[in-house]
């Protein structure tokens, strides 16, 4: 799960989908995705061991503008396992 809090995220976002949204592998797309999103949770399993590279799709939702400071409260009192990776699409 990615969050795209501020106005230069969400316009990256945007570019990167429209950049990967025909081709793009979930090895392409996850390690975009990471690159430009203000939080990145990682997944429990990575998508390319359980479902392999192809992407059915991508799912976009709009939020509060206070997510972001939740996700965070919510990572540093329930943090992810070490060994996971930060692919989940």
């Amino acid at each position: 799960m990615w969050l795209f809090s501020t106005r230069k995220s969400a316009s990256s976002f945007f570019a990167a989908y429209d950049a990967l949204c025909e081709e793009g592998t979930a090895t392409s797309v996850c390690r975009a995705l990471d690159e430009i999103a203000d939080v990145s949770v990682p997944a429990s399993k990575d998508h390319v061991k359980a479902r392999g590279e192809i992407l059915e799709g991508l799912m976009a939702r709009l939020v509060s503008h206070e997510s972001s400071n939740h996700i965070e409260k919510i990572l540093k009192e329930f943090p992810p396992p070490p060994d996971s990776q930060n692919i989940m699409c």
